[in-house]
C-alpha cells in the first residue's frame, strides 16, 4: 500500500511541475499578523544543579508573519508566507532571519474533477492534530531563534497532498518530507538517513440532526536517522517505522453538546539507535482521546469542556511499546506541554471560560498528569526545560503522580484585528518524582501579549 501510494504522488508532483512556469495573476490577497509577548517563567531549567532550580527568565519577542495569496487562473493558486520570530533587542546571528514559511501551489481539478493537488510548503492538520498537525511536534520548533521553541508559529510540512472531494466523502493522500539529512550515496554508512511521513486520511461528514463526522486514516513514519552511521559497514541498518491506524468520531447531539472520541494502534520496527547493534523491537501502542464541550444558556455565556488523553507506556519505559507523539499539534496544560511529550501517560484536562463583557474572555484550566503505568525502581522520567534540553529524573516507585497545572488566560478583543492576552500558568510537580531530586520545583509563568491581524 505504501509503495502504490508513492508511486501515485511521485508522478502527481512530475506532472505538477511540468505545468508552465508562468500563469496570468488574476487576483492578489495581502494579510499577515503580528504578535508580541511578554515573558516570564521561573523553574523551567530543571536541568539546573542548584536547589529547586529557581532560575528565572524574563524578556519580549515578536513573531511576525506575512502572506501572499495569488489566484492565476479559475483552478490555479499560489501562497507564500514568510516568517520572523525574534526576541527583542537580538540583532546577531540568525534572530533577524525571514524564512519561507509557506510556500506552495494549489492545482483544483487537477487532471480529473474532484482531485486538488497541493504541492510545496504547507500546514497540514488532520482532526484535532493528534497525530498530524506540526512537523516536530506542538513543544518544539527546530530552527527557531526564539529563547521560547513552543511559542513558534512554525507548524508547515515540505509536502505533497492529493486531495479528493466526494461531497460528503473527502479523501486526503499526503507525503511529506520531515527531515532530509545526507545526500544518498556509494557508502553505505550515509545513505537513506531521511524521515519521512506518508499516509491517507478519509472523512465523511454524516451531516444529519446530530451533525455527525467520521474519520479513518493511516499515517506511516520512516526515521532512517536512528541508523548506525558511524562504522564503515554498520550493523544496526534498520530504520524505525512507525505505522499509526486511527479513527475518530464527533457528534453534536444539540447545538450545544459537542462530543468527539479517537483512538489510535501503532504497530511496526523500533531502531533503539544503538551503535553496532541490531536491536529493532516491534512496535505495539494504542493511544486515545475523548473530548466533551457543553455550552451552558445563562448569563456570562459559560463554557465546560473535558479533554482526556491517554498514551500507552510499555513495561520498564519500554520505548517499542510506549506511544510514538509522531507528529501531533495539541496542548493540555501550557506549561505541562514544554514539560512532557505526548507519550507514557494519562492527561486529563478540565477546562471552564465565561465572557464577563463584551470582546472579553475569561478561561480557567485545571490539569492533571498521571504515568501510564508504575515502573520498576531504578527507572527514570524525562522532562524538558524551556530550551528543550531533555533531562531525567529519578523515578518514585509505586507514585505514579506527574503533577498538576492550573492556567488563567484573560483576552479582550481591542478591535476586530487587535486582540490582548494575559495568561499565568502554575505546575506542581508530582509523587512520581522522588523528593530526593531537588532540581525539579514548582514551575510558574506569566505571559502578556498582543496580536495584530491584517
Amino acid at each position: 500500500m505504501g509503495k502504490r501510494l508513492m508511486l501515485m504522488l511521485v508522478c502527481a508532483l512530475i506532472v505538477g511541475l511540468a505545468l508552465p512556469a508562468f500563469a496570468e495573476v488574476q487576483n492578489v490577497k495581502v494579510s499577515g499578523d503580528m504578535t508580541m509577548y511578554g515573558i516570564s517563567r521561573s523553574g523551567f531549567d530543571v536541568g539546573d544543579t542548584q536547589q529547586k532550580a529557581d532560575d528565572t527568565e524574563s524578556h519580549a519577542a515578536t513573531i511576525t508573519r506575512l502572506r501572499i495569496d495569488a489566484d492565476l487562473t479559475e483552478n490555479v493558486g499560489a501562497t507564500i508566507r514568510l516568517l520572523n520570530e525574534r526576541d527583542w533587542n537580538q540583532e546577531a546571528g540568525t534572530s533577524n532571519d525571514v524564512v519561507l514559511d509557506l510556500a506552495s501551489v494549489t492545482l483544483k481539478e487537477f487532471l480529473y474533477s474532484p482531485l486538488t493537488l497541493t504541492l510545496g510548503r504547507q500546514e497540514i492538520q488532520f482532526g484535532n492534530g493528534f497525530i498530524v498537525g506540526d512537523p516536530d511536534t506542538n513543544n518544539n520548533a527546530n530552527g527557531s531563534t526564539l529563547t521560547d521553541f513552543d511559542l513558534s508559529s512554525k507548524k508547515a510540512f515540505d509536502a505533497v497532498r492529493a486531495t479528493l472531494n466526494y461531497d460528503p466523502l473527502v479523501v486526503d493522500l499526503i507525503w511529506a518530507k520531515i527531515d532530509e539529512n545526507t545526500v544518498l550515496g556509494t557508502n553505505t554508512n550515509t545513505e537513506k538517513d531521511d524521515i519521512d511521513l506518508f499516509g491517507v486520511n478519509a472523512r465523511y461528514d454524516f451531516g444529519g440532526n446530530w451533525k455527525t463526522i467520521g474519520e479513518m486514516y493511516y499515517f506511516g513514519k520512516v526515521d532512517n536517522s536512528v541508523r548506525d552511521t558511524n562504522a564503515a559497514e554498520p550493523v544496526n541498518k534498520k530504520a524505525t517505522k512507525v505505522n499509526t491506524i486511527g479513527a475518530r468520531a464527533e457528534v453534536s447531539p444539540t447545538e450545544r453538546l459537542n462530543l468527539q472520541g479517537e483512538t489510535a494502534y501503532q504497530f511496526g520496527e523500533y531502531n533503539d539507535g544503538a551503535v553496532g547493534t541490531q536491536s529493532n523491537s516491534n512496535i505495539s501502542a494504542w493511544a486515545a482521546q475523548g473530548i466533551a464541550t457543553y455550552a451552558l444558556d445563562m448569563k456570562y455565556s459559560p463554557v465546560l469542556s473535558a479533554i482526556y488523553s491517554y498514551y500507552a507506556c510499555g513495561n520498564d519505559g519500554n520505548a517499542a511499546k510506549s506511544w510514538d507523539p509522531m507528529f501531533e499539534n495539541q496542548t493540555s496544560g501550557h506549561i505541562a506541554n514544554v514539560l512532557f511529550n505526548a507519550t507514557q501517560s494519562h492527561v486529563l484536562n478540565l477546562r471552564g471560560s465565561i465572557v464577563p463583557a463584551e470582546d472579553m474572555k475569561l478561561t480557567l484550566d485545571y490539569v492533571w498528569l498521571e504515568l501510564a503505568r508504575d515502573l520498576p525502581a531504578g527507572s527514570v522520567i524525562a522532562t524538558r526545560s524551556q530550551d528543550h534540553t531533555q533531562v531525567v529524573h529519578t523515578y518514585n516507585p509505586g507514585n505514579t503522580h506527574l503533577g498538576d497545572e492550573i492556567d488563567l488566560t484573560l483576552s479582550y478583543d481591542y478591535t476586530e484585528d487587535v486582540q490582548l492576552s494575559l495568561m499565568a500558568g502554575y505546575f506542581k510537580p508530582g509523587q512520581a518524582f522522588d523528593v530526593s531530586d531537588n532540581r525539579f520545583g514548582d514551575v510558574k509563568e506569566v505571559i502578556a501579549s498582543v496580536k495584530v491581524s491584517f
